[in-house]
C-alpha cells in the first residue's frame, strides 16, 4: 500500500495488481506516447507551416487549433485503448464526484507544491516564464486558451499516466521489487519524462521542467492512484491551469 492509497481499498491498479501487459506492448505504448506528444508540443509551438497552408484568418486559426490538438488527442487515446487490451473503463473506476475530498486535497497539495517549488528553484537557478501564458491577454485569447486546455490537458494526461503504467510493467518484469517500489519508481520516471516534454514551454530550462513541472505529477498521478479514476487527475490538472490562465487574464 503506497502513501497515495486508501487503507482497505480493494480496487487495484491495472497491470500492477491485475491483468497483464507484455514488455513489447509496454515499450510500444511508451514509444507512441513520446513520439506523438513531442510532435504535438513542437507543432503547437511552431504553427508557421500550417498557417502557410491554411492562412491566418480567425477561422483558419480555429481549424489549425483543431488539427493540432484533436488529432494528437485521438491518437493518444486510441493507443492507450489498444495497448490496454481495449478496456479503458479500468482507468475510470467508481464515481469521480464521490472523490471530491481527494480532489480538493490533491489540488491544494499540487498548488502549494507549484508555488513553493517555483520560489525555491528561483533561489538557485534561472527561471523563465511559461510561454503558453501571457499577462494582459484579451477576452478572445483567454477563451481560446481555456478551450484549448480542455483538449490539450487531456492529451497530457494520456501521455503521463500511460507512461506510468508502461514503466511499472517493465519494472515488474525485470526486477523483483515490491509493489510499492515499482509504483514509486515508475511514477518518478514518468514524472521526469512529463517535465522534459515541456521543453518548448520553458525554453529548455531543465530545473523548472523537472522539479516544478515534472514532480508535480506526484500529486496529479498520485490523485489517480488514490481514486483509480483518471477524471480526478484530469480535473486537478485542468483546474490548476485554468486558475493560472485566469490570473494572467485578470492581471
Amino acid at each position: 500500500m503506497t502513501v497515495f492509497e486508501k487503507k482497505n481499498d480493494d480496487r487495484g491498479l491495472p497491470f500492477i495488481d491485475y491483468g497483464d501487459m507484455s514488455i513489447r506492448s509496454a515499450i510500444s505504448m511508451i514509444t507512441v506516447a513520446i513520439v506523438v506528444f513531442i510532435s504535438y508540443i513542437y507543432i503547437s509551438a511552431h504553427p508557421q507551416p500550417l498557417t502557410d497552408i491554411f492562412g491566418k484568418s480567425e477561422l483558419s486559426l480555429v481549424f489549425i487549433l483543431i488539427i493540432s490538438t484533436l488529432i494528437p488527442l485521438a491518437i493518444m487515446l486510441y493507443s492507450f485503448y489498444y495497448f490496454s487490451n481495449k478496456n479503458l473503463r479500468q482507468y475510470f473506476q467508481g464515481n469521480p464526484f464521490k472523490e471530491w475530498k481527494a480532489f480538493v486535497a490533491f489540488f491544494l497539495m499540487n498548488a502549494a507544491y507549484g508555488i513553493l517549488s517555483s520560489q525555491f528553484v528561483s533561489l538557485f537557478a534561472r527561471t523563465v516564464e511559461n510561454k503558453g501564458i501571457s499577462n494582459g491577454m484579451n477576452l478572445h485569447m483567454y477563451l481560446i486558451s481555456v478551450i484549448e486546455d480542455v483538449f490539450s490537458l487531456a492529451t497530457e494526461e494520456l501521455y503521463a499516466i500511460p507512461l506510468f503504467f508502461a514503466f511499472a510493467v517493465i519494472l515488474s518484469k525485470y526486477f523483483k521489487w515490491s509493489r510499492n517500489v515499482i509504483i514509486y519508481v515508475a511514477l518518478l520516471i514518468s514524472a521526469v519524462l512529463f517535465g522534459l516534454a515541456h521543453f518548448e514551454t520553458y525554453s529548455w530550462n531543465l530545473t523548472q521542467m523537472i522539479f516544478v513541472v515534472g514532480l508535480s505529477r506526484f500529486f496529479i498521478t498520485g490523485a489517480y492512484i488514490r481514486t483509480k479514476n483518471m477524471w480526478v487527475a484530469y480535473a486537478i490538472h485542468f483546474m490548476t491551469d485554468f486558475i493560472i490562465t485566469s490570473i494572467a487574464f485578470l492581471v
